[in-house]
């Protein structure tokens, strides 16, 4: 599944106007030429000189997460310096990992951010191609393979700082008692900062890539600020962290949720018990659709 997402002029008289999404299926060959290690580089083309790729130099990397009963929504600000002599446009590609989706995008034009909704794919292809021929700014972001991200920024005017920001929505796997999350960085000093939330208790917070400052642990409120990373022999690496839920064998969470006009859903845990458990006991599991509309059970 692929995501465009463009910016055009406001028509209320703003220089820069809304970015708008796209969804539609792709596959991409750039997915080709990215390692299987996590990662996040960007490349810029100089417009004015035809195709020619140089590195665009990353001042600084930050990332705020936000994990809710295992649903992880992560922020990461990009802040790329064009020292080069002219204007250019700019590719970024980000691999979020299996199972992430970048759910949001955004830049700035100085002080002024940009951000997106969603359009159809013809209609988001021409209004880029007529905001480039124009030299407005627009934005391109593009799914090209399962947690595989890329988008491109145009223009990036000669000396400019460009912030970029992308946000990826994740569900953390769990096995046993161990929640885990992985985080694709790009500097081995990122500002990384974390909260976690539960219902559950929150146990042994740690970090097998980088020294972590927690608050919180055992509670169901965890906050934690990752330090340096631990071995700095990369230069790019991703952040480890693991953490484990305090719920007794078998205790069922559920969550439901329903967008908009669209069906609702749930989904159901269960904390196993150690593999050596002996179980002397069946376990059933009901699950009641019916509606209840007025107080009755409409079947």
């Amino acid at each position: 599944m692929t995501a465009l997402m463009i910016a055009r002029a406001s028509s209320r008289g703003a220089r820069w106007g809304r970015i708008r999404f796209l969804f539609g299926w792709t596959l991409s060959l750039i997915v080709l030429l990215l390692s299987r290690e996590a990662h996040a580089q960007l490349r810029v083309a100089a417009r004015s000189e035809g195709v020619t790729t140089i590195g665009l130099e990353l001042a600084s990397e930050r990332a705020k997460v936000s994990i809710d009963r295992q649903h992880a929504t992560t922020t990461i600000t990009h802040e790329y310096m064009n020292r080069t002599g002219t204007t250019v446009e700019g590719w970024f590609q980000y691999r979020a990992g299996d199972g992430a989706n970048v759910d949001g995008f955004a830049y700035w034009n100085g002080s002024q951010k940009i951000v997106g909704e969603v359009l159809e794919r013809s209609q988001a292809k021409q209004i880029y191609e007529n905001t480039t021929t124009q030299k407005r700014d627009p934005g391109l972001l593009e799914k090209t393979a399962e947690g595989t991200f890329q988008f491109r920024v145009f223009p990036i005017a000669a000396n400019e700082r460009k912030r970029v920001e992308i946000r990826v929505d994740q569900w953390l796997e769990r096995r046993s008692r161990v929640v885990e999350l992985r985080l694709p960085m790009s500097r081995p000093n990122s500002e990384i900062e974390i909260a976690i939330v539960d219902d559950r208790p929150i146990k042994r917070v740690r970090s097998s890539s980088h020294d972590l400052e927690i608050k919180g642990d055992g509670t169901t409120s965890v906050r934690v600020v990752a330090g340096p990373r631990l071995l700095d022999d990369k230069p790019a690496s991703e952040l480890v962290l693991q953490y484990e839920l305090g719920d007794a064998t078998f205790q069922p969470t559920a969550w439901v949720h329903r967008d908009t006009d669209q069906n609702g859903y749930f989904l159901l845990t269960l904390a196993a018990p150690k593999a050596a458990s002996e179980l002397s006991q069946d376990l059933t599991l009901v699950v009641d659709g019916s509606n209840t509309e007025a107080g009755a059970l409409a079947r």
